[in-house]
């Protein structure tokens, strides 16, 4: 039973974590603002398209109009849910294999769906108190 109290406490500690994360940290003049936009013209989903006043001569850059890593992109900063689900799954394996526990599934997927849930909670709150 101590396993599901392990999971939902970690699952709040990797909301809280992926919502400072991917929510505050990211916003313009923040410490992670440059690192979210570097990923983002890399592999994220904003690409700019070719224009009726482009002159055809010019060739647009590779990756205009081609699929972009979203499937990256997103785990990695661009969707709070996803850094906080990708938390939860990577991190409960590893307080289970530091601290020499046995392994819950039932306890993973509390973990994470705890973890994505309130990062949800999080972000709501983070952003009602910019509001006041």
């Amino acid at each position: 039973m101590h396993f599901l109290l392990f999971g939902l406490l970690l699952g709040l500690a990797c909301g809280l974590i992926a919502c400072v994360y991917s929510v505050i940290l990211t916003e313009p003049n923040m410490l992670l603002n440059g690192w979210y936009n570097w990923l983002d013209k890399k592999i994220g989903p904003t690409s700019a398209k070719r224009t009726f006043n482009t002159p055809l001569h010019i060739k647009p850059p590779k990756n205009i109009g081609k699929p972009r890593a979203i499937w990256l992109f997103k785990p990695l900063v661009g969707c709070p849910r996803c850094v906080a689900g990708q938390a939860g799954v990577w991190l409960y394996l590893l307080a289970i294999v530091a601290e020499h526990q046995k392994y819950s599934i039932f306890g993973h997927l509390l973990c994470a769906s705890v973890s994505i849930f309130t990062v949800l909670i999080y972000a709501k709150i983070y952003a009602w108190s910019r509001k006041a």
